[in-house]
């Protein structure tokens, strides 16, 4: 027998019994027996589509037409395999006779609590839309499951929880498949989506509770990414800001502003970057970014925040310099572990060196390499002379790059709540329905509130080293 977690609930749809009342049956209704002290009951809207449900020993009945001195139910199970033909009359009010049909279904243990939790997952589902479908499963199954008594036909937790989200799905709008098109705003969370951004033809949506905005303007440091899954056209990503909150040596990265984009340009980072930070109270607290290597979000920051310091991610410089070592034919005698792995070894260390340090390093390690060495080993030096060194195009230089002395050097927080949010979407599909995936957010962002508190009251598991509160 499964245990579920106690969970109060308040059901407040009427459930009304009736007393069979024993008068001769009307003949031009083909009537059997009239039913002797039956236990009737009538749910209201507890069919799966939302019609009124009658039970009787362990049977389910469904309205199937109106007579004139009352109405027709016929049993509920119909399916490819089994239609019962079953039924009961009803005259007028609370008279109930059976028709000759017998049963070919058979009837189920606790029918009536089944029926109930059914109903309780629709209605909950309907309002309370950000409410977790596991919570208000569990919150049916409490109010309307019979104490110590086993229900062989109990669905699965897991089929209950996708009945529950297959219920919402059916009431959300369809996803937009144009960029022209216009939010159903009742079935957006409230306070959360705060602009549309246009930058001609194009659009980017921002979204942000009022809390998160504050600590926004709180922090030092912004950590930038983008995730492509989690999206489908018209919108091209999902790009996030996020920052540490912190208390003493607990710490905790978290979300702050979203913006789902539909194009990945310098116009349009730079418009989205305008936009928030019009909405920035006026003392803010910024002081660095550290992001990936796409030029267009760079430029846009040096337009946008030309005081800030740039910092790239240490990850993502070793994954450009790693694609290159592939490229050029060097990964095979790399994974051979001898001469050429220990020097590109000392090359991809590069970043953990002082920025002034960073370029004779690279120079005396590129005179150790001699006219007869393989061709991959001249064009990798030639790229990383070009690119990380000596470059003026996107303005990587060693002091935007260089780790040395942080003790955040990657946005892997930031790509490991990306990834979590991909395998939440990945319930509904490879790509969601974007508003799907702004209650998603909204769930996560609002959170934010309570982990706020918990670092605040040092409740967060995971600490940091002394040297990093300067990087929050």
């Amino acid at each position: 027998m499964s245990h579920h977690s106690a969970v109060s609930f308040q059901d407040q749809s009427p459930l009304q019994e009736y007393n069979v009342v024993l008068d001769d049956p009307v003949p031009e209704l083909e009537i059997d027996d009239i039913l002797e002290s039956p236990a009737i009951a009538i749910l209201r809207g507890a069919s799966q589509r939302g019609s009124d449900l009658l039970l009787q020993d362990g049977y389910t009945y469904v309205i199937d037409k109106n007579l004139k001195s009352g109405q027709r139910w016929r049993c509920s199970v119909r399916n490819k395999s089994i239609k019962c033909r079953a039924a009961i009359t009803q005259l007028h009010e609370d008279t109930f006779v059976c028709n000759p049909q017998p049963h070919t279904c058979n009837s189920k243990d606790c029918a009536e609590a089944l029926v109930k939790i059914r109903r309780h997952i629709r209605k909950e589902a309907k309002c309370r839309p950000y409410a977790s479908a596991s919570t208000i499963v569990k919150e049916g199954l409490q109010k309307h499951l019979p104490q110590n008594t086993p229900i062989a036909n109990l669905p699965k937790m897991d089929a209950l929880i996708r009945a529950t989200n297959k219920c919402r799905q059916k009431r959300r709008p369809k996803h937009p498949l144009e960029l022209q098109f216009e939010w159903v705003e009742e079935a957006l969370p409230k306070n959360f989506v705060q602009e549309d951004v246009r930058v001609g033809a194009y659009r980017h949506t921002i979204l942000f509770t009022e809390f998160d905005l504050q600590l926004a303007s709180q922090a030092r440091t912004w950590y930038v990414d983008a995730t492509f899954k989690s999206v489908q056209s018209p919108f091209k990503q999902l790009w996030g800001i996020h920052a540490f909150i912190s208390q003493n040596k607990c710490i905790k990265q978290v979300p702050l502003i979203q913006v789902l984009m539909t194009r990945r340009t310098i116009g349009d980072y730079s418009a989205v970057l305008e936009a928030t930070k019009a909405r920035l109270p006026a003392d803010v607290s910024l002081q660095s970014v550290m992001m990936d290597f796409e030029t267009a979000v760079w430029t846009s920051f040096g337009r946008i925040y030309p005081d800030l310091q740039l910092r790239g991610c240490s990850f993502h410089w070793t994954q450009a310099v790693w694609k290159r070592i592939q490229l050029y034919g060097l990964s095979i005698p790399y994974y051979k572990k001898k001469n050429t792995y220990k020097f590109l070894r000392q090359l991809l260390c590069l970043p953990f060196l002082p920025a002034e340090q960073i370029p004779e390093t690279f120079h005396h390690l590129h005179s150790l390499v001699l006219p007869n060495h393989s061709d991959g080993l001249h064009q990798l030096f030639a790229y990383m002379e070009s690119t990380w060194i000596s470059s003026r195009r996107a303005g990587f230089t060693p002091y935007q790059w260089s780790v040395f002395g942080q003790t955040v050097r990657t946005n892997n927080d930031v790509e490991g709540w990306h990834n979590n949010l991909n395998k939440l979407c990945e319930r509904v599909g490879a790509s969601c329905n974007v508003y799907e995936l702004i209650d998603v957010l909204y769930k996560e962002c609002s959170f934010v509130t309570v982990q706020h508190q918990l670092v605040a009251q040092e409740k967060i598991e995971k600490h940091q080293k002394a040297r990093s509160s300067s990087t929050s």
